[in-house]
């Protein structure tokens, strides 16, 4: 749900509704730490998951989050030579005296910038989350 348009800061653009003949589009997918990762609520009646099925659902965990990483990691890669371009487009705009486009251009690289900097920060989040599970794995294994 998301927040009356009159709480959203000025800088927030509200987001377009989605037609009603799809479904809504996902940006990103969520991270599963339910039930495989956390530790049974002794309160309920169910057994705990043998460590067969705890392993394959570690597993499949772990394989997603480093297809996400290798996804982050490629958009970043794909961005950083736009940098360069950018810095030379701003470059020649100051040397043909052209202030306000190289403004403009400078802008247009801070958001490319940010953008980078986001898919690396996903990117090293994915990574550490396969090495927890990685972890968690090598402990299920082990019997503990």
């Amino acid at each position: 749900m998301h927040a009356p348009r009159s709480m959203l800061a000025p800088h927030h653009r509200a987001l377009p509704k989605a037609s009603s003949s799809s479904p809504p589009r996902r940006r990103h997918r969520p991270c599963s730490l339910s039930s495989p990762t956390t530790p049974p609520n002794p309160d309920t009646s169910s057994p705990p998951p043998s460590p067969t099925t705890l392993l394959a659902a570690l597993h499949a965990e772990r394989i997603a989050a480093l297809s996400a990483a290798t996804v982050h990691t490629r958009r970043a890669d794909r961005l950083a030579p736009k940098l360069a371009a950018l810095e030379a487009e701003a470059l020649a705009a100051v040397k043909g005296g052209d202030e306000a486009a190289a403004r403009a251009v400078l802008e247009r690289k801070s958001a490319v910038v940010a953008a980078v900097g986001a898919s690396r920060r996903r990117a090293g989040a994915n990574l550490a989350l396969a090495t927890a599970v990685g972890v968690k794995m090598e402990r299920v294994r082990r019997g503990g």
